[in-house]
């Protein structure tokens, strides 16, 4: 175990890189995934294998959603093939998803504002 918990800009020069395994380290955060949409070429990524275990990023909610929607050039995650329709599902998700958090925001702005007017 290597017990990384940051990728940063760590795999910028790895304009080649193919298969990532990072299996049974400490990443925890969604921007850390980001962090791997400039490897381009990656086709086999893991967070999470058999032998090393998992990452604490693979017990957040729609994980593997994310990581399908940001980088669909994968063939494989986690070691396991990646289907067509999965692709597919997670963008539909991703989508609905950022869809209805805008809406919540806007909604949570409004009534910000709607208790303002009504407090001066």
């Amino acid at each position: 175990r290597n017990k990384i918990h940051e990728i940063g800009s760590s795999l910028d020069s790895c304009t080649n890189l193919s298969e990532l395994n990072l299996a049974g380290n400490e990443l925890w955060s969604f921007k850390d995934l980001l962090n791997i949409t400039r490897s381009t070429s990656l086709r086999k990524l893991a967070f999470n294998d058999p032998d090393w275990g998992d990452n604490p990023v693979c017990d957040l909610c729609n994980y593997q959603t994310y990581v399908f929607f940001h980088l669909q050039q994968l063939s494989h995650m986690d070691t396991l093939p990646i289907p067509e329709e999965g692709k597919q599902l997670a963008e539909a998700t991703y989508m609905k998803k950022k869809m209805y958090y805008n809406m919540k925001i806007k909604t949570l702005k409004r009534n910000t504002n709607n208790i303002l007017r009504k407090g001066r």
